[in-house]
């Protein structure tokens, strides 16, 4: 386990590295846009990618960069619903991950199955052999619930196996094992929860999972508590582990420090919140994430 000195130095680097970029300085937003819960990934072509909600008439949208900093919006990487969510005009939070040739996409939609307010929503998974698209779904949903505690979701994989996170609706963080094929929760597995919502501020509600190991220890960063409208109020927090399914220690028990909140409002951007990494060619680590321009409800990143 990393020492608390460790833990604080890692997350101070970065917050840092938000703010440079081969030596020069640059300002957020670097797309100024309406693209909540972004993730972004390098293909092996070298280009990277950022995948996000629903907005501007798109399913899921997808961005293309060269250097992480100059941004391309390039439309729709998920043009037809999917057979169980046929009705539905939410699809949230996709993670895109490359495996060999294949692209795969886990996503948000409510199930036509459910048609109460605010419940039934799934994780699905939609491939590609392109990572601008077309995506297209698998068939089958992979996990689902009977509100919006099944959302968010962010797969890894770790000790030669695939672990898929998901959480949300003031209901803890889970995490299962997922079969080889990565369609379908691995028989014999039960979900467990890695982290619990708590009464401090912004973390009465958690969601938004991502997962970052770094010499063998496992980041969990984590959004809450209302990441939209006029009354937002988000911000993210993190906590590590040895293991991908924990138990994982908050920066808060870890260090003594009055939170475990490493990103928060500032005077330019409030609410800024379900963030993802990556690890640009010189090997430094970047985070991304929304956030709402003060005055303004659409979210940037």
């Amino acid at each position: 386990m990393l020492s608390p000195l460790a833990f604080c130095a890692v997350v101070v680097q970065l917050i840092a590295l938000l703010c440079h970029v081969r030596g020069g300085v640059y300002t957020n937003p670097v797309l100024p846009r309406d693209f909540p819960d972004p993730v972004v990934m390098q293909a092996s072509n070298g280009l990277f990618y950022a995948y996000g909600t629903q907005s501007a008439g798109c399913h899921i949208q997808v961005a293309m960069s060269s250097d992480l900093v100059t941004w391309a919006w390039k439309g729709e990487a998920l043009p037809h619903k999917p057979k169980w969510a046929l009705n539905s005009t939410n699809f949230w939070a996709p993670d895109v991950q490359q495996h060999g040739n294949t692209f795969y996409m886990y996503f948000t939609s409510a199930q036509d199955s459910q048609t109460h307010e605010g419940g039934g929503f799934c994780v699905g998974l939609a491939t590609a052999t392109n990572p601008l698209g077309p995506f297209e779904d698998v068939g089958d949903s992979v996990v689902c619930g009977v509100d919006f505690s099944v959302i968010d979701p962010k797969s890894i994989d770790a000790g030669g196996k695939t672990y898929l996170y998901w959480g949300s609706n003031s209901k803890p963080l889970m995490v299962q094992e997922l079969s080889p094929d990565r369609k379908t929760l691995a028989p014999g597995t039960t979900a467990r929860a890695v982290m619990y919502p708590t009464s401090e501020k912004y973390q009465r509600l958690i969601e938004g999972s991502w997962i970052e190991a770094v010499n063998g220890t496992y980041y969990l960063f984590f959004s809450g508590d209302n990441c939209c409208g006029a009354t937002a109020e988000y911000a993210v927090m993190v906590a590590r582990s040895s293991s991908p399914v924990g138990p994982f220690e908050t920066m808060q028990n870890a260090t003594g420090a009055p939170s475990s909140v490493m990103l928060q409002l500032s005077s330019s951007f409030i609410a800024p919140g379900h963030n993802s990494m990556i690890v640009d060619k010189q090997g430094k680590h970047w985070m991304f994430y929304h956030a709402i321009p003060v005055g303004n409800f659409k979210k940037n990143i």
